[in-house]
């Protein structure tokens, strides 16, 4: 299938049809095999945090003409408490591995993606690893995949309530910490609007999210860095309701669609409240943050009001990007999602208080904070996988670190193989990077450069001036294309390759014609032995001595003979 649009290619071949070159292809697969593929394994955008249940979702899809059935997915998952698992080459991994559930997948069709997820949970923060295995087939590279989830102890959240009596900070922290014995995975920090006038950049990147709760105005420094913060990948929630300066959000926050509002507030809807509704106000999409909700077999909405919405602009909801999470009264976009840089901002267009809606008296609440706030913050994390052959790298700021790093890479043998590499330091001790890049510049061993371009788990670790470990796991899987086996017909790969000689046999017809030739040259190659020892055999019978034989005499002969023996 890898020669559907390959112009790079057809250029080759013309050119070696140029100059009379005949290419031959060897068709070595009369059939398509039978494949399965794991194509994705990764955590949802939610709450990552010690202790709080995490929700893991995997795709498998079936390369092959015919269905399987009862598939099953064996899942592993391998701890890495931070600060306390310590580099040991001799294991399969440094971490501790735990046998999870299998998944049973009951029938894929041909061609199909199927999609199931899992739930775990990590007590402890960490480098912690999550392994799903099919069963062996023809093409067992794609057979497994993995994912690294980078989790904290918990998320923080910075609440700016525009209440003076904090009203919407108080909200969001009674659904959001309702005990000691329910972790949701946040710490929350209020403030006033005034905080972000004056606090530094380096402090606000350090939290997840900014939650703006119906602010009435900004200072032009802080809409400054909260564009900063958003752009360098963090989350905001804006929600605008009664104290929301509708003239002076535009001017800073919508600035003709360039801000951190996606749409312009044109005016505010209260929609009439009718007795006896039948459906419900609001609706959600398939957007990830409610679209959980969206699969029951009915609304948790109904007891829901929304009393006031702000209206957006009908061209401003033309914004490229814009997602709608959920929609309110007569369809009006309710909660919207954009991106803003490498982050994103989600806007709420109703506010908290109970004369503009009562959703923070219902239900639905925890699951939209929770949703909102754990999905606003999943844009800052590393990547959870790369590909095979990707450059290794390893960054560490705040600590003293050691000189000497080590990677140890994954490997079937044991001990896995070890590099020990030296740690570049800033002047000032403060960033520590370990790296090591796959080109043709790096001098590597031939058994380091093949662990490299396969896939599998890579530990990089250092060690700080305390003698603490500290690890950044980094994990490469091959392309979900891989698994594609599909094979393009010797009819269309001519038509693709118009103009190239091309000779197209199949691996059984050659190892046929090769026999053919075989035999034919067996019995010429017997013929010609057959006469070597025939004339072999004539050549020693002409060269050895053979006694003369006397034909028989007879009587008249007999006496003639005697005379004429006596005359001489």
């Amino acid at each position: 299938s890898q020669f559907a649009a390959a112009e790079g290619l057809k250029k080759q071949l013309l050119a070696l049809t140029e100059k009379k070159v005949p290419v031959h292809l060897i068709d070595c697969e009369e059939q398509d095999s039978n494949n399965l593929s794991v194509i994705s394994v990764g955590p949802a955008q939610e709450v990552w945090a010690a202790g709080v249940p995490l929700i893991v979702q995997f795709s498998v899809r079936n390369n092959s003409a015919a269905p399987v059935k009862n598939v099953t997915a064996k899942v592993r998952m391998i701890s890495y408490p931070a600060d306390t698992v310590i580099p040991n080459a001799d294991q399969d991994y440094s971490g501790m591995v735990t046998d999870l559930p299998p998944v049973v997948i009951e029938a894929i069709e041909p061609g199909q993606t199927v999609s199931r997820q899992f739930q775990v949970v990590f007590s402890t923060a960490g480098q912690h690893v999550i392994e799903l295995q099919l069963p062996d087939d023809c093409l067992a590279m794609d057979n497994r995949r993995q994912c690294v989830i980078d989790l904290r102890q918990s998320q923080r959240i910075l609440l700016v309530d525009g209440d003076p009596l904090q009203s919407n900070a108080f909200f969001f922290e009674s659904v959001m910490q309702p005990g000691d014995r329910l972790a949701t995975g946040f710490t929350f920090e209020k403030v006033d609007s005034a905080f972000l006038r004056d606090v530094a950049s380096e402090d606000l990147t350090g939290f997840d999210v900014v939650a703006l709760l119906d602010v009435p105005r900004l200072d032009p420094q802080a809409v400054v860095r909260l564009e900063d913060f958003c752009k360098t990948g963090g989350g905001l929630l804006l929600i605008c309701g009664g104290n929301t300066n509708v003239e002076l959000t535009n001017q800073q926050l919508y600035r003709d669609g360039q801000g951190l509002l996606p749409v312009e507030l044109e005016s505010v809807f209260e929609p009439t409240d009718s007795a006896g509704q039948l459906e419900p106000q609001v609706a959600v999409t398939q957007h990830p943050i409610l679209a959980p909700l969206s699969k029951l077999s009915s609304s948790p909405f109904f007891a829901l009001r929304i009393r006031k919405q702000h209206v957006a602009s009908s061209p401003s909801l033309n914004k490229p990007g814009l997602e709608t999470v959920a929609s309110g009264p007569q369809g009006r976009p309710l909660m919207l999602d954009h991106a803003f840089g490498s982050g994103r901002v989600v806007t709420l267009l109703t506010g908290l208080s109970s004369d503009w809606s009562s959703w923070a008296q219902d239900p639905t609440f925890v699951v939209v904070a929770l949703r909102s706030l754990g999905y606003l913050g999943s844009f800052r994390r590393p990547p959870t996988e790369a590909s095979v052959g990707g450059d290794l790298q390893m960054t560490s700021s705040g600590r003293s670190i050691l000189p000497e790093g080590n990677l140890i890479f994954p490997s079937s043998q044991r001990p896995r193989i070890r590099l020990q590499r030296q740690v570049e330091a800033t002047s000032d001790d403060t960033i520590a990077r370990l790296t090591l890049p796959v080109n043709l510049q790096t001098q590597l061993d031939g058994g380091i450069l093949d662990a490299l371009l396969k896939p599998g788990l890579f530990e990089l670790w250092m060690t700080d001036s305390e003698g603490r470990h500290v690890l950044r796991n980094i994990v490469h899987n091959v392309s979900a294309d891989e698994g594609n086996l599909e094979r393009i017909g010797h009819d269309e790969l001519r038509r693709q390759m118009s103009g190239a000689d091309l000779q197209i046999r199949t691996a059984r017809s050659l190892a046929s014609s090769l026999n053919s030739q075989e035999s034919a040259q067996s019995g010429l190659l017997l013929a010609v032995l057959v006469a070597l020892l025939l004339g072999e055999q004539g050549l020693a019978y002409s060269a050895s001595y053979h006694a003369a034989v006397s034909p028989p005499r007879s009587a008249g002969m007999s006496g003639l003979s005697q005379r004429d023996g006596a005359g001489r």
